[in-house]
């Protein structure tokens, strides 16, 4: 139980805090001494001696609630009843209607009497929910206010570093609206410090990028899923300088997208290297294919030749075996004639 609730539990009267199984003991012994008080009047139903049981009932109606004190009001009508009885035989006809008037007076009273107590005991109760709530409602305004004091310190924190950060740092709302940026973006755009615009960035953008970017960061927009994508931005000479751009979603514990926090890098200067060994590639794949086309054409050449030459060696070949035959037979002697 809570500070509130036990101030209101201290101030509650005893009557409002029985247990139910405590009511019925406490009416039956509210009955007996009502009876023993009359007896002890000697004039139960007369007079001032008429409203001493009434004045016992209604105080144990206020305790013990309607039910337990109609029953005590029955109790007391039957004990007294009884003494009449017993005292001076059959009660007359005054004394008969003056019981059944205490028996009435009494069960009004016990109705009226517990009527209101069940009232105090729900406007207790109310009281106590009441006190619950608001220091409940109290208690989670306390965290709230916590938890935004440690998440503005956080954020704080966070734009303290990615101002440090060579890279452009920004972070956006749910919905893609940007909020803020890092100092890099001012220093690399040439905007005015301190000025968000949600639609600046599309100002420095390459015009050939816009709608490729604005597809990719809506889809991601919707989906949830990481933004990637490769764009160019105008610096403030004039250049347009190749950025990576890379974003994702910060979550709730339920799931829900709260921002989104993103970098844009400088990969300007790995292009243009990217794009010099794209064009030394295809220099040499040229040179290569050159080559293989001249090696190509020196064999067509040699073939060629080679052909050429064997047509015109062949005759020479044999003349010259000739003339070798000739010159032969003519250094040799006659053979002798017969």
């Amino acid at each position: 139980m809570t500070t509130s609730d036990q101030l209101l539990s201290e101030r509650q009267p005893a009557r409002a805090r029985l247990e139910p199984a405590s009511r019925w003991p406490l009416s039956v012994g509210a009955a007996a001494a009502a009876v023993l008080l009359a007896l002890a009047l000697a004039g139960p139903l007369g007079g001032i001696f008429f409203s001493v049981p009434l004045a016992v009932l209604s105080l144990s109606a206020q305790v013990t609630g309607a039910a337990p004190a109609l029953v005590s009001t029955a109790l007391v009508t039957m004990g007294l009843g009884a003494w009449m009885l017993s005292a001076a035989g059959e009660p007359s006809r005054e004394e008969a209607l003056q019981l059944v008037a205490f028996l009435v007076a009494g069960s009004v009273i016990g109705v009226v009497s517990g009527s209101l107590r069940a009232g105090r005991a729900r406007d207790v109760e109310a009281r106590i929910a009441a006190a619950r709530a608001a220091e409940e409602a109290e208690r989670r305004a306390s965290d709230t206010r916590v938890t935004l004091e440690a998440l503005r310190a956080s954020e704080v924190k966070f734009q303290q570093l990615a101002d440090a950060m060579p890279q452009i740092v920004w972070a956006c709302q749910p919905d893609g609206i940007v909020y803020w940026y890092n100092r890099r973006w001012y220093e690399l755009t040439g905007i005015p410090e301190g000025h968000v615009d949600d639609a600046s960035w599309l100002l420095v953008l390459h015009p050939d990028d816009r709608q490729r970017c604005l597809d990719v960061w809506y889809e991601s927009i919707r989906t949830g899923q990481p933004y990637q994508v490769e764009y160019r931005f105008k610096s403030p000479t004039g250049e347009y300088r190749w950025f990576l751009a890379r974003a994702l979603a910060v979550r709730d514990e339920a799931g829900r997208i709260v921002r989104w926090y993103g970098t844009s890098t400088d990969i300007h200067d790995a292009k243009l290297t990217e794009a010099a060994l794209r064009a030394s590639e295809e220099r040499h794949r040229a040179l290569a294919e050159a080559l293989q086309e001249a090696d190509r054409r020196k064999d067509d050449f040699l073939a060629t030749l080679s052909h050429e030459l064997r047509n015109p060696l062949a005759p020479i070949k044999n003349s010259l075996f000739i003339l070798s035959r000739a010159a032969r037979g003519a250094s040799e002697p006659a053979a002798p004639s017969k």
